[in-house]
């Protein structure tokens, strides 16, 4: 798995997040507590390439749809 994904979700279980937002090219976004979504600036760009591995990780087969919709529970 992708360390950056993997550090970014350990943010997101620390500090109680409940949205992750990650696109092609651009910097992951989180809802803040006021409800904005917010950039996190500190994780640098997110690449194609990258994108492309976290949803094969997650979803279990290549990646071939536009977008994806994944939820966890953490318990």
């Amino acid at each position: 798995m992708n360390p950056k994904f993997i550090s970014l979700i350990e943010e997101v279980i620390k500090n109680n997040i409940s949205d992750l937002h990650l696109g092609s090219n651009e910097p992951p976004y989180i809802r803040n507590k006021t409800g904005g979504i917010v950039p996190v600036a500190q994780y640098g760009v997110i690449s194609d390439e990258e994108i492309h591995a976290i949803a094969e990780s997650l979803i279990g087969r290549p990646f071939a749809e536009h977008t994806i919709d994944v939820s966890f529970e953490h318990q």
